[in-house]
């Protein structure tokens, strides 16, 4: 009997271990049922994950050259870009007619994508940003604010509550007179294409200054072009035995093409640092481009070699030696500065007053409370909302990071970091309307000849343009005119009361207009130009008056400057490339180009930002515009 409960045990056993087998067993097969479309949707995932990854990645690769062909930056038939986990690989293809091709293949692991963009020459000028002032820089009285972000050649100063809601650049002003130059002209240098049996492509011109602790800010090429060539691509290199040398490039600039026009001028050129540069050493100025038999350039040179500071020279590649000796010097200036020159944020609060962020970057702030980052070479005196990455800080609270090499007396609510390597200055930025584009706008105006040879004073309702006014444009109170193109006004522009000025049918809803003025433009009590706006076209007002402490005082209004509104104006875009833009009680616009911008007492100035490829029916063409975008695979 005990053996039988004994077996009767083992059986219950065997069983229970079947039992026990057999649910794993259904148990692994239902997990298997259940997990399989999980791990499928999970590789799934994984996989739509690193396409995504491809795809930006081939993006930013497609986007990168698109930036560096707009600004004219050198670049390769195929060129790679390395990212942690993937490549872009770009080609461009010369499609020929202006148009260039750009396809780029994002790999991530064996997952393409490719996105192909079609570029070409477009007309236009761009306000990169809206509001830029030239040397003169910026002067604020007590409880002026501007809404919007700034971009300064020269200093900014401020005075008791004064604000600015935007980002704050401050660059350094170069000196106004220059003796690194050499202007005799007496015959053309073709270059950017074949001249007979030689392949004119890169081109270049030494120079040496005898002046030490000066810095290069811009430097200024005597030029013009035929058709529409790609933008040019300048920069500033060491010498090595006689020839540039190509691993010693200590700056880099772009020259838009539609700043250049079809007769000579001197065309600014600003870098992205401002090297100082070494008395008595010699250094190049190349500008390079690609080769174009119908779209190139033509460099003014003196044919008799008499610049003793420097030779010319060609190659069809200057990365890759091959040198030719140009017969001649080639027409040019460098403009630098020391240490007086160098931007200034002085007195200003940099936020909105209701918790917005923005940044500050000036070789100098103080005084100055700074509601987001602060980049800068000395902080002295005020507040940051942000970080900080300066040489020096003192007197000042930081309410995040501080970077720097010296500190007195601030106060740091985050990390502190020392020794530091600051950020270089904001460089130089051109004046985005170049005196060819100016010229382009009056010889337009010209071809259709004099409307009046006296001043013009319009009846309510009139039309406009094209043409030249040979004495001043009065728009009396409560009169609006349209106008139908390009005009240029010898004398003054005066609108007033009530007064107006749009863009007529002539320019449909994408059209922008020009109207130049040689010499001072008012607008005053409640004036509106194209405002309100129809379409996305602008009108600019335009005045070449020489009026600021740089230029000097020649032409300017009973204000002492270029353009002056006063009292409730709303106004699209205002240009005073050499002289002052002076601004009173409520006004708004769209953009503003000054070489200097005075903001009275309590004044509130509104504007746009941004403003990019403004198609004006004349006048500047040759830049580069995005024809077609596209994912291909």
């Amino acid at each position: 009997m005990f053996d039988n409960i004994k077996n009767a045990k083992k059986n219950k056993g065997q069983v229970v271990i079947l039992t026990a087998m057999f649910s794993l067993v259904i148990s692994v097969l239902i997990i298997s049922v259940i997990s399989s479309p999980v791990v499928s949707q999970m590789k799934m995932n994984k996989n739509l994950f690193k396409a995504k990854e491809s795809f930006y990645i081939s993006e930013s690769g497609n986007e990168d050259i698109v930036y560096r062909i707009k600004n004219g930056q050198s670049i390769l038939g195929q060129e790679d870009l390395v990212f942690s986990n993937g490549i872009a690989q770009t080609t461009v293809t010369d499609l020929g007619n202006g148009i260039k091709e750009i396809l780029t293949v994002g790999d991530v692991n064996n997952r393409i994508r490719k996105i192909k963009t079609k570029i070409q020459t477009t007309s236009g000028v761009s306000f990169n940003y809206g509001l830029f002032t030239g040397q003169g820089g910026i002067e604020m009285e007590n409880n002026t604010r501007i809404n919007g972000s700034i971009y300064s050649n020269g200093s900014i100063e401020g005075a008791s509550n004064v604000m600015i809601a935007g980002d704050v650049y401050v660059a350094p002003r170069p000196a106004t007179t220059t003796n690194i130059k050499w202007e005799t002209n007496n015959e053309d240098f073709i270059f950017g294409k074949y001249v007979g049996s030689e392949q004119r492509v890169d081109t270049m011109q030494s120079f040496v200054t005898t002046t030490s602790g000066l810095r290069i800010f811009k430097v200024s090429l005597y030029l013009k072009k035929v058709g529409s060539p790609a933008n040019l691509s300048v920069k500033i290199v060491k010498d090595k035995n006689g020839v540039p040398d190509k691993n010693n490039v200590i700056a880099e600039g772009s020259l838009l093409s539609s700043l250049i026009g079809t007769n000579y001028s001197f065309m600014d050129v600003g870098f992205n640092s401002n090297p100082e540069i070494t008395a008595n050493q010699i250094y190049w100025i190349i500008s390079d481009t690609t080769r174009d038999d119908t779209n190139y350039f033509v460099w003014g040179m003196d044919n008799a070699s008499g610049y003793t500071g420097g030779t010319a020279k060609y190659s069809t590649d200057w990365t890759k030696g091959s040198f030719i000796n140009i017969a001649g010097d080639l027409d040019f200036q460098v403009w630098t500065g020391d240490e007086n020159s160098l931007g200034v944020l002085d007195t200003v609060i940099v936020g909105d007053g209701v918790g917005g962020v923005f940044p500050a970057h000036a070789h100098t702030i103080k005084n100055s409370q700074i509601s987001g980052d602060a980049f800068a070479y000395s902080f002295v005196g005020g507040s940051v909302g942000g970080n900080i990455i300066a040489d020096n800080i003192a007197d000042c609270s930081v309410v995040g990071d501080a970077d720097y090499n010296t500190k007195t007396n601030c106060t740091v609510g985050g990390q502190s970091h020392s020794p530091t390597t600051p950020l270089s200055d904001p460089s130089y930025l051109v004046t985005p309307v170049s005196e060819a584009n100016i010229q382009a706008w009056k010889d337009e105006a010209v071809d259709f000849g004099y409307i009046t040879a006296g001043d013009l004073i319009p009846i309510n309702g009139a039309i406009i343009g094209p043409g030249v006014i040979g004495g001043d444009l009065i728009i009396e109170s409560d009169k609006i005119v349209k106008l139908r193109g390009t005009l240029y006004v010898e004398g003054n522009i005066i609108v007033n009361g009530n007064a107006g000025i749009n863009l007529g049918i002539s320019y449909g809803t994408t059209g922008s207009g020009a109207i130049i003025s040689d010499g001072w433009v008012n607008l005053y009590n409640n004036v509106k130009i194209n405002n309100p706006r129809t379409g996305s076209g602008h009108l600019m007002l335009l005045s070449t008056a020489r009026c600021d402490k740089y230029y000097g005082f020649v032409n300017c209004n009973s204000e002492q400057s270029a353009i002056n509104l006063e009292n409730n104006v709303q106004s699209d875009i205002l240009v005073a490339p050499y002289g002052i833009i002076e601004l009173s009680n409520n006004i708004s616009v769209v953009a503003l180009v000054g070489d200097q911008l005075n903001l009275k007492n309590n004044i509130v100035l509104n504007y746009e930002q941004g403003l990019t490829n403004m198609n004006f029916s004349s006048g500047p063409s040759g830049s580069w515009g995005i024809e077609s975008w596209r994912e291909v695979e």
